[in-house]
């Protein structure tokens, strides 16, 4: 994830915190990278395209999924 970070000049606190609600559905949780590893590839996706289609429901621009 830091490349996405590094390649997009994202701040990082805010990128991972953004991950963190996305993921977990709060800005408080046990660590990110556990919490992806026990929820697993597929559902974490699935959990960070549900919170964009939510941010931005009218784009048409599905590049980001």
């Amino acid at each position: 994830m830091m490349e996405v970070v590094k390649e997009n000049t994202y701040k990082t606190g805010e990128y991972f915190m953004t991950m963190r609600v996305a993921i977990t559905g709060k800005r408080i949780s046990p660590p990110l990278n556990e919490s992806m590893e026990i929820l697993g590839k597929k559902e974490c996706l699935k959990r960070v395209k549900m919170k964009i289609n939510s941010r931005f429901p009218a784009s048409g621009d599905r590049s980001l999924l």
